[in-house]
């Protein structure tokens, strides 16, 4: 009720997210923990294929009586009742399921990430997804459903040296089982192109990065490494749409909407168009307009210039967009930069989704919810 009288339409709940530790300030100080890989919710063993990948029941979060009240009182309130979940970035899963992390190129866990090629991680994945459906949302935000990027991963990432956005590609491609098999049925000499590609890395580490001055496009990919990386990357294509087709079918089944969230404006902070690096993900435009109702970018800059900026340019798109802003620190600082920031972002007439309720404090609620109304 509290959610609906402030004016918002639809509350996302998090089922599954990062390790953290969260200040509260809103309802009063309190400090929140949450464990990395956790359900926040009592999970259910019947949606998942294999029991050993099945997530643990924790009886300290939401019980499935509580839940059921929660769908209840939303009816109630007019709220539409999402959930919000991250899916291959699992530290737990990847410390009980080592078999299912991804490995570079040197055979090294890549931590916590899950290899999308993996059935086993696909089969966890379309598990949750079902139990979502079966607890009665009525959308869905996808986290973390693709190849991951290199960095931004772990708690305290520590790389002492400058390394280029090749370099860091590189390093995040899988050679795990499956997608070295994979490799073999493109007829890729696994070998050759592992030898390649530890080469140009090993170069790139072991004094100032030649690389560092080369955009990451895959016109300079293929310029370093040939036709092996076209052929590597229309691997993670393929494997990323096939997944993305298979969430779809379900979620179409079942009449829920859904919105892919698109992280690319974190990962590079200077791009208006960031969404042209979906690829280094293994993910495509054309596909996720296919399979999900919207694209929800991470507006996550520090200037309402920006954060304008590239609504705009997701305007554009095909895909239906719903813009993630934070209206709290450190996109924002001061109250009159706040009422910039939402005059603006309103203007749009674009949907919104406000990351997150709990920490937005009672003044800026009731700016918020002004504009809401």
């Amino acid at each position: 009720s509290e959610v609906a009288n402030n004016g918002f339409t639809s509350l996302n709940l998090c089922l599954k997210y990062h390790a953290s530790r969260n200040l509260f300030v809103r309802h009063g100080m309190s400090m929140m923990h949450l464990e990395d890989g956790a359900h926040y919710y009592e999970t259910n063993s019947q949606f998942y294929t294999e029991k050993e990948i099945a997530p643990e029941t924790n009886s300290a979060y939401i019980s499935q009586k509580k839940m059921e009240s929660l769908v209840s009182a939303a009816v109630e309130s007019n709220v539409a009742l999402g959930a919000w979940s991250v899916f291959l970035h699992d530290s737990k899963l990847a410390a009980s399921r080592p078999d299912c992390v991804s490995l570079n190129v040197f055979d090294q866990k890549l931590n916590p990430n899950l290899c999308p090629a993996n059935p086993s991680v696909r089969a966890y994945v379309m598990g949750h997804v079902r139990e979502m459906l079966n607890m009665g949302f009525s959308h869905i935000a996808f986290e973390s459903i693709n190849f991951t990027p290199f960095k931004h991963n772990e708690h305290h990432e520590r790389f002492f040296f400058n390394s280029s956005p090749i370099t860091e590609y590189l390093l995040s491609l899988c050679f795990c089982t499956h997608c070295k098999s994979l490799m073999e049925t493109r007829n890729i000499d696994v070998p050759k192109a592992r030898e390649l590609i530890s080469r140009l890395i090993s170069t790139s580490l072991e004094t100032d990065d030649p690389l560092l001055h080369l955009e990451l496009t895959q016109e300079n990919l293929v310029g370093l490494i040939g036709d092996i990386f076209l052929k590597i990357q229309g691997i993670r294509e393929q494997v990323v749409s096939d997944f993305h087709n298979e969430i779809s079918i379900v979620l179409k089944k079942n009449s829920v909407t859904s919105r892919f969230l698109d992280s690319t404006p974190l990962t590079n902070r200077k791009s208006t168009t960031p969404f042209d690096d979906l690829w280094i993900q293994g993910a495509s435009l054309e596909n996720l307009a296919s399979c999900f109702t919207a694209i929800e970018p991470l507006l996550y800059r520090w200037t309402t210039q920006e954060n304008v900026q590239l609504a705009q340019n997701y305007q554009k798109l095909e895909i239906p967009s719903v813009l993630a802003i934070r209206p709290v620190y450190p996109d924002v600082n001061t109250f009159d930069e706040l009422e910039e920031r939402l005059t603006r972002m309103f203007a749009l007439q674009m949907p919104l989704d406000f990351y997150l309720y709990d920490i937005i404090r009672p003044r800026e609620m009731e700016l918020v919810k002004t504009f809401l109304q």
